[in-house]
């Protein structure tokens, strides 16, 4: 039939390439047969070396638009080049935020991915009274939210009161009634001008409404972004206070062991001091000394762990976020005879990222992974972080059981967890983490057997 894909070569599509490359790949566009947008989610079939082809299902958002084009505000969902895929005016479909270069535009053609659009900029304004759109004499205001595990940006316009345009047309009336009076009554000029007097402290006073009206609403919205932020915030905090929790319960013998030795020397260093065995004195307070810089060395770790995040993104050492995480969960390595595997050192890799909500990812992923292995006879993790493209993946795998299909199916969805006292948060939360830095997190099995998750963040120099 004429809309079968039977026979039709698509190497041209980059979710095909790139889905046969690395296994997986997700793209918005437009179709080349049934010219339908949609987001096209590919998936190789077979290994690497031998792939048998790709699978590839298809979404569209009718129901979404259909549901958008009800309400009263205005929405839009655009990529990362600012290209508006999905939104509540059909005529939005394919055009931008703002220009593109004629070498992005020349880059999109050729790709076919959004067909013969003409990618032309949607003309958007802000003055003092709001945002205006195109065709829309309104006024709006705008907040702006990324979605979450792809590089989309949803963006909702809120129509202000309507008083906006009935203020604005009783302006433009007055204004018109009162040139008429003067060129017409020029003989009561006097008392034209009180009423025009009158009349422009009127127009100030809805002008000043109108200002506080639109004042209130960024301050609504402005607070609600607010909340959503401490809201999720809390979230990591709680869930990073959990794991601090188990981490504290099991490196408690770290603390105790060291705290006994301290004893037994201020104990013995008591006798020396009454014998004036001063040499042996001194020695047994410096390794007293040490001993206490060991356990202030455990004892900042956890607290540095269970503060807040700062929420400022810039250059973190892939290596000093190793460091502190495996610090965390040292004590369990060791006592769980963890065989670790860790790739070179690279002083200058660096991502994109904060410091502590990464540490907290890569604690969940290292904790998740000593679990999976606890009844192995030779337990192993691998940790492997490698570059390309600008962009870095930190891989953390083991030799355990492997994820299960039902664990496969529910690994990113709350409150599904296999763990008998988890709460299936640590992988949604993480996942929301890596996200907010711009990159992604997925989880498999490995073909050599075993679980494997990958942190693929940007590189920043």
């Amino acid at each position: 039939a004429p809309d079968s894909f039977v026979g039709f070569d698509y190497r041209f599509r980059r979710y095909f390439r790139q889905a046969l490359a690395d296994g997986a790949y997700e793209e918005f566009a437009l179709g080349s047969i049934s010219h339908r947008p949609g987001l096209y989610l590919a998936r190789r079939v077979g290994a690497a070396d031998a792939p048998l082809g790709v699978v590839v299902v298809k979404l569209d958002f009718d129901a979404l638009e259909d549901a958008w084009r009800r309400e009263a505000a205005q929405v839009y969902v655009a990529n990362n080049d600012g290209v508006i895929l999905i939104g509540s005016q059909p005529q939005w479909r394919f055009a931008t935020i703002a220009a593109l270069s004629d070498e992005r535009l020349r880059a999109l053609r050729d790709s076919r991915q959004f067909g013969t659009a003409p990618l032309r900029p949607l003309s958007l304004r802000k003055d003092a009274q709001g945002w205006s759109l195109p065709g829309d004499a309104r006024r709006y205001a705008r907040i702006a939210v990324p979605v979450p595990s792809i590089p989309w940006t949803l963006t909702l316009y809120a129509p202000l009161a309507p008083s906006v345009p009935r203020a604005a047309a009783q302006t433009r009336l007055i204004g018109v009634l009162l040139g008429i009076g003067v060129t017409t009554f020029a003989g009561l000029w006097l008392a034209r001008r009180q009423r025009a007097q009158r009349q422009a402290q009127q127009q100030l006073q809805v002008r000043r409404e109108l200002e506080t009206q639109v004042e209130a609403r960024t301050r609504e919205l402005r607070r609600e972004e607010a909340q959503r932020r401490q809201l999720q915030d809390e979230l990591m905090l709680a869930t990073r206070l959990a794991t601090l929790g188990q981490i504290t319960a099991s490196v408690a013998h770290e603390v105790n062991q060291p705290l006994a030795a301290i004893r037994a020397y201020a104990d013995n260093g008591g006798v020396l001091l009454q014998r004036q065995r001063y040499p042996e004195v001194a020695d047994n307070l410096g390794a007293i000394a040490a001993l206490s810089e060991r356990i202030g060395a455990i004892t900042q770790q956890l607290r540095g762990y269970s503060r807040r995040a700062s929420g400022q993104l810039g250059p973190v050492p892939v290596d000093l976020a190793l460091d502190g995480a495996l610090a965390m969960v040292d004590h369990r390595l060791r006592r769980r005879g963890v065989e670790l595997q860790r790739s070179p050192r690279q002083a200058q890799c660096q991502v994109r990222a904060e410091l502590m909500p990464l540490e907290q990812v890569l604690v969940n992923l290292l904790q998740n992974a000593i679990e999976a292995i606890a009844e192995v006879a030779a337990p192993r993790i691998d940790i492997t972080v490698s570059s390309a493209g600008g962009r870095i993946a930190i891989q953390i795998a083991d030799n355990g059981p492997g994820l299960s299909p039902s664990a496969l199916a529910g690994l990113f969805t709350a409150f599904v967890t296999s763990k008998p006292e988890g709460l299936g948060l640590g992988l949604v939360i993480s996942r929301e983490i890596v996200a907010g830095f711009g990159g992604r997190l997925e989880g498999r099995n490995r073909d050599g057997g075993g679980a494997m998750f990958t942190i693929d963040l940007q590189e920043q120099p």
